[in-house]
């Protein structure tokens, strides 16, 4: 079974361009995974530093 797990995390005050940029990073260290189906990164449109980090794995073994 397939699975998604989120990851809501904040940015220090006035550090959303750079904390976007780690993330852009991270998420291309884990898309090659094995078992990763892709990541998502979402950014709050009235809150520039809040972001979810959306993992999509084929199953919870893959994710383990």
């Amino acid at each position: 079974m397939a699975i998604k797990v989120v990851y809501d995390m904040s940015a220090a005050a006035g550090q959303g361009d750079a904390f976007s940029r780690a993330l852009a990073d991270l998420a291309a260290a884990v898309r090659p995974l094995p078992g990763c189906n892709g990541v998502d990164i979402l950014r709050k449109q009235d809150t520039a530093e809040q972001f979810l980090f959306v993992e999509s794995w084929q199953s919870n073994d893959a994710y383990s």
